[in-house]
């Protein structure tokens, strides 16, 4: 393929080694893993390489997509005999991705602490300076930061379960199916007049708005789980139980007969029609 910018000149060509190109350039972005190096030891030719390079004047930028920080990787190359004077910078994914949250350069994370953690062996140095509250909940996680992963160990499944209450929070509600939801949790209150007689008889007290947000959640990743990215009627029912159970404190009459939650939350299930307004 010709580049008409050259007057016809073949946009790429093989070339013998860097040497050709070093008086035709003042930066060389180079790849940590796999061209300088292969974990073990530097490759043969590349320090001479670096040092021409260097003694020519040219800026070295050594890249990676390791999820360490800068002086990590530094470390890495110092470790398989790339001196440090051999380049000018060494720039990861991490170090960009340590910045971009210490700074605030990310509208995004502008105040999001709460981080679900999802790496390989123990927790990385990458954190060390970051204000982040760690979670194992992605219920609660304001983020999810992924600095690497325990497969084949851990497999897609399990990451799967741990990440769909995160996914869950983007799924989208209707109107029709929030107010269902919504009119179940207001039948669990006494107080309510048009709550059932099973819920006026044996409820002390009814479930708060947090019941209406595991609700929801909890229906929002039975959903998912069907693979449907949308709620429905069903999906708050099926969460109905294990949403609610623990959110009812049933009055001395029901301990006294024998009533459970789950028997107030199933004939609750039975008697709000879900379409009704």
């Amino acid at each position: 393929m010709d580049d008409p910018r050259q007057g016809g000149e073949a946009l790429g060509r093989a070339v013998s080694g860097l040497a050709v190109l070093a008086a035709r350039y003042d930066l060389f972005l180079i790849d940590q893993y796999g061209v300088l190096h292969d974990g073990a030891a530097a490759y043969p030719g590349v320090v001479a390489c670096l040092e021409r390079l260097r003694a020519g004047g040219g800026k070295v930028v050594v890249l990676s997509n390791s999820g360490l920080r800068a002086a990590d990787n530094e470390a890495r190359l110092s470790a398989v005999g790339i001196a440090r004077d051999l380049y000018d910078i060494c720039l990861s994914s991490g170090e960009v991705a340590w910045r971009a949250l210490a700074e605030g350069r990310l509208p995004a994370f502008v105040g999001a602490r709460r981080c679900v953690l999802l790496t390989r062996g123990e927790r990385p140095g990458f954190l060390d300076g970051l204000d982040l509250e760690m979670t194992e909940d992605a219920a609660r996680a304001d983020f999810v930061l992924l600095s690497g992963s325990d497969a084949p160990a851990r497999g897609l499944a399990d990451y799967a379960r741990l990440l769909a209450p995160a996914l869950a929070r983007g799924v989208p509600v209707a109107s029709h199916v929030m107010t269902y939801a919504a009119r179940l949790l207001t039948a669990t209150h006494p107080s309510n007049p048009d709550s059932p007689e099973v819920v006026r008889r044996f409820v002390r007290y009814g479930a708060s708005p947090r019941g209406m947000q595991a609700l929801i959640l909890a229906g929002k990743i039975m959903a998912l789980m069907d693979g449907r990215y949308n709620l429905a009627y069903d999906d708050i029912r099926v969460a109905a139980l294990p949403a609610l159970r623990h959110r009812l404190i049933l009055n001395f009459e029901a301990q006294a007969e024998g009533v459970s939650t789950d028997t107030v939350i199933s004939e609750l299930l039975g008697m709000v029609n879900p379409e009704v307004g």
